[in-house]
């Protein structure tokens, strides 16, 4: 069982807080600051006209702009202290080539007839991004002081037309102000689909046992990330998709891919606080492929979290690049040369999280009585669906087991007559599906291939209308599995995931 300390006493089974790398926000200098801001006009009909007051103009008393006034000492205490950049309202931007990026912002916002606030942005990301998405993340405020979460668009960076957006609570509302940072935030995927904003966080766990860890004399630990169901948040923007150091050492320092990885972002939002709606939540186990890493899914986290689960997933000793407590990037060697080892410490792994959930539970500042320790699942892609199949059989606490194109005959071999939960096989695991004595789905994915089955290659290294459309067919599949079996909520797609995702080929059920 692991067990989780206090950081500062560094016993065995420590788990420490990793800083996360932050995300850096542009600051914009520009010579006028403009406050985007929503005022009745009494006796006269809204035309639809934007209406805007620089900064730090005056406002002539007689004005029905002139509450305005009593807000300049707030405005200007939140000037000062605003972080790197989060403008207020649109800086103008100069005409450039197609090609060259220019920042987000307000291109005008106007009231409608029926008393809403039309908000239109501009902004064009590099060329770099041009077929992935963009975020626009927009918080708003009634006094300048107190903020909150508005929404976060999705703009598709091929489509070039204004992102627009109709804020339907600003009806009625005395005064509206907006806020937007300038940054572009391109991201691969597109937006969860559940009920749930999501959270991340990120922790080492050190295993005493096992203290030779990547060559290293004395090491062990390894990373695990985290994402859960979280609360709206002011001020958290999407965190990056790889850390920029990982991004170099897979894809080659300088290179389009790795600047293309370290630059995207996704839709989570680090040591967001965890949801209590709903609480306390399944928990998911993953384990990555070989020469993968613990993000390699992120699409599946995200959209499972979104839907209220919990899901962790750890860079194992056959991962293709991780860092060190001190910041050194190291991988694997040659796995295929020692396969047990590496799958004997992917499985150690995973039991040595699973046994710090507990203490999780009671402890972890963000997760604290927010794990439903009674209702868990696993699952993984290739060599490590074989490894979340082995602890499925070794601990009968977890209820239910999904493969995406595992790679299950170590496991297999040794155990093919216990396999007494339900589980959904994507893929080529047909012989486990005739195994299966309780809920099985099997189906494979048309237009696939072993590597369609984890994100970079549907959305990152070649995304198409097809790609995101299978991708998104697993993902979905996944939400109604583990609903399914882990919190009775049936929504009826396994009883024929064709009918909604039609790439989901030969699917079988018993």
């Amino acid at each position: 069982m692991g067990k989780l300390v206090n950081a500062h006493s560094r016993p065995s089974g420590i788990v420490q807080p990793v800083q996360s790398q932050p995300v850096t926000l542009k600051l914009e200098i520009a010579s006028e600051l403009q406050i985007a801001i929503l005022f009745p006009e009494p006796k006269r009909r809204r035309t639809g006209v934007t209406q805007k007051a620089a900064v730090p103009s005056r406002v002539p008393d007689h004005s029905p702009h002139s509450t305005l006034n009593q807000f300049a000492p707030a405005l200007k205490k939140l000037l000062r202290h605003l972080t790197s950049a989060v403008l207020l309202t649109c800086v103008f931007c100069p005409s450039s080539t197609a090609q060259t990026p220019v920042p987000h912002s307000f291109q005008s916002i106007a009231i409608t007839s029926d008393s809403t606030a039309l908000l239109r942005f501009a902004g064009r990301p590099a060329a770099l991004f041009r077929n992935y998405y963009d975020l626009y993340p927009i918080e708003h405020s009634a006094n300048l002081l107190n903020w909150e979460p508005l929404a976060t668009l999705l703009r598709t960076n091929s489509i070039t037309n204004l992102v627009e957006f109709l804020d339907l609570t600003s009806a009625h509302q005395l005064t509206r102000y907006y806020r937007t940072p300038t940054n572009h935030f391109p991201t691969a995927y597109p937006k969860p689909t559940g009920p749930h904003p999501v959270g991340t966080f990120t922790r080492f766990f050190a295993d005493p046992t096992r203290t030779y860890r990547h060559g290293i004399k004395g090491n062990s630990s390894f990373l695990v990330s985290f994402w859960y169901p979280a609360a709206a948040t002011v001020g958290k923007w999407p965190v990056p998709f790889m850390d920029s150091k990982i991004a170099d050492w897979i894809y080659g320092a300088g290179s389009d891919d790795a600047r293309r990885f370290a630059a995207l972002v996704d839709h989570t939002h680090s040591g967001a606080p965890c949801a209590t709606n709903g609480a306390p939540f399944p928990m998911l186990l993953y384990s990555h492929g070989n020469y993968g890493w613990r993000t390699e899914n992120l699409h599946d986290f995200a959209e499972l979290a979104s839907h209220g689960f919990i899901v962790a997933s750890a860079d194992h000793l056959d991962c293709g690049a991780t860092l060190t407590p001190g910041g050194q990037v190291v991988s694997a060697g040659d796995v295929g040369s020692d396969r047990k080892r590496y799958f004997d410490n992917k499985v150690a792994d995973l039991h040595f999280i699973s046994g710090s959930l507990s203490d999780l539970n009671r402890d972890d500042p963000i997760l604290r009585e927010r794990i439903d320790l009674e209702k868990k699942g696993a699952f993984g892609w290739s060599f490590g669906a074989g490894a979340t199949l082995k602890l499925c059989l070794d601990d009968p606490s977890f209820l239910a087991f999904a493969s995406l194109d595992g790679s299950l005959g170590d496991v297999l071999f040794r155990r093919t007559n216990s396999l007494q939960r339900p589980l959904i096989l994507m893929g080529s695991t047909s012989v486990l599906f005739d195994y299966s004595t309780n809920s099985a789905y099997s189906f494979r994915l048309a237009n696939s291939e072993h590597r369609t089955y984890a994100d970079p290659l549907p959305f990152v290294e070649s995304p198409s209308l097809v790609s995101r459309r299978v991708a998104q067919t697993i993902a979905g599949c996944l939400v109604s599995f583990f609903r399914k079996h882990l919190k009775n909520e049936d929504d009826a797609v396994l009883d024929d995931p064709t009918k909604v995702y039609p790439d989901a080929a030969g699917f079988r059920k018993k």
